[in-house]
């Protein structure tokens, strides 16, 4: 029972403010825990949740490498100091 009532207070936050995508996949978790039915749809759940987070992390291993490349070469092009263009 309080896995349907946690469910449907998350429901309820995809319109009112409050952290829905938080709650919603808890009160999967506790239903689970009984029922087939909340495992399957708390795996699909999850899968999208992975295929939505995989190319931010895609971008910020790139943004890594960047961030690393421009820190190692920074000092090559530093003006020497009391030099002026």
């Amino acid at each position: 029972m309080i896995g349907f009532t946690i469910l449907l207070i998350g429901i309820v936050m995809i319109a009112l403010p409050g952290p829905a995508i938080l709650v919603i996949p808890l009160g999967l978790t506790i239903l689970a825990t009984e029922f087939v039915w909340a495992r399957i749809v708390l795996k699909k759940f999850k899968d999208t949740a992975d295929q939505i987070a995989a190319p931010r992390r895609i971008r910020e291993f790139f943004l890594r490498i960047k961030l690393k490349v421009q820190q190692k070469l920074s000092p090559l092009f530093k003006k020497p100091e009391g030099e002026t263009e």
